[in-house]
């Protein structure tokens, strides 16, 4: 899955995600996104920039006229990325459309070139370090793929925490990251990280302490070094997508959830009365997908928060807080953030920060996470 900001309240994780997509069996209309990108003093081409969808695999290089092209580019929100050695990274959230013009003009704005050299923030080294793994548990996760994960850069982080507890970090630069576990690099541009005690929230009982943290992922495909690679990540790509919430929605739109393995249930909210029969309600697709204003989008609609639980496959060791809720799968819960989100073909949902996604989706972080171009009709 895709995180844009995420908040752990004691056992459960809430996170606001921008966007996620994936395929579907539906014919989904893509675009080409093109244009040039500039200096925004001199005017002049600047060659050789990594423009990139964030999320996805997609992207490109600048040429010596500073222009760029990147195709197959699924309609719907997005966040175009555009990044250069000596320049600051520009992020621009735009929504494509097949009617509307996709050719931009990027300027970017020239930075201090810094050296290459450690920083530590901390008082002492092993402050630092201690830090580091700290980051690496929240970020990464704690789950099989984490442990196959190595951030390749982790002198560009920095660490501060307060007196109160709050614990925060920073990069110079942005993170490299080889998961070893699902085949690819990924350099993520980290904007936001932040952990500190939790806020009362309405619906949720329990307290704990809050992370925050977001950023743009870029995603490129590793080389396999040997054949059975190739073969292990995509039995390990497989099983990140299967039950995950991009499994969820296709399986939703297409009112399949039976099939693919899912059960869903109503709830008012999250406490320790939720375990009770009588405060969950068995629900249907119907009952909360209706159809949108385009034949390839429909209307996600509930009050409360809704539960998905995935039976196809046990919880992964090291997770197994949510057997006393009365679930025996993988279960987690969708809050909506309006009272409906768009979501379209592609299981992409359209608005801004939609949803408040908790439980099994969530415990699962960077390290088990897909690009949104993932073509699950491969799996």
């Amino acid at each position: 899955m895709i995180f844009s900001a995420m908040r752990i309240f004691g056992w459960t994780t809430i996170a606001l995600l921008v966007a996620v997509a994936t395929s579907l069996s539906q014919v989904t209309p893509r675009v080409m996104v093109s244009g040039r990108v500039t200096d925004d003093s001199t005017h002049l081409p600047v060659q050789n920039t990594n423009v990139f969808i964030a999320n996805t695999t997609l992207g490109c290089s600048t040429d010596q006229d500073g222009r760029f092209q990147i195709r197959n580019v699924p309609v719907g929100p997005c966040e175009l990325v555009t990044s250069r050695v000596g320049y600051s990274m520009r992020l621009m959230r735009v929504t494509l459309s097949e009617s509307r013009k996709t050719e931009f003009q990027i300027e970017l704005h020239a930075a201090n070139v810094e050296l290459d050299e450690v920083v530590v923030s901390a008082p002492e080294p092993m402050e630092w370090r201690r830090g580091v793994e700290k980051f690496r548990r929240l970020f990464l996760g704690a789950t099989r793929s984490a442990n196959e994960c190595k951030i390749l850069n982790p002198e560009v982080l920095d660490f501060k925490t307060e007196v109160n507890g709050t614990f925060t970090a920073s990069v110079r630069k942005p993170l490299h990251i080889d998961n070893l576990a699902l085949g690819y690099h990924i350099e993520y541009f980290l904007s936001l990280f932040r952990e500190e005690e939790s806020r009362p929230t309405i619906g949720v009982s329990f307290s704990g302490p809050v992370l925050m943290f977001e950023g743009q992922p870029k995603y490129t495909n590793l080389r396999p070094s040997s054949p059975d690679d190739s073969v292990r990540w995509k039995e390990n790509r497989n099983r990140a997508f299967n039950g995950s919430l991009r499994h969820f929605l296709i399986s939703l739109f297409n009112k399949e959830l039976e099939q693919e393995g899912f059960i869903i249930r109503l709830l008012p909210g999250l406490s320790p009365s939720t375990s009770d029969p009588r405060t969950r309600w068995r629900v249907a697709e119907s009952d909360i997908l209706r159809d949108g204003p385009k034949s390839h989008e429909k209307l996600l609609h509930f009050k409360g928060y809704l539960e998905v639980e995935y039976i196809r496959e046990p919880v992964e060791y090291g997770y197994d807080l949510l057997r006393k809720r009365g679930t025996d799968g993988q279960v987690s819960w969708i809050k909506l953030n309006y009272d409906e989100v768009t979501v379209d073909s592609r299981g992409l949902i359209k608005d801004w920060f939609p949803t408040r996604i908790s439980g099994y989706w969530a415990w699962k972080r960077i390290a088990d996470s897909l690009p949104q171009d993932y073509d699950a009709e491969e799996k």
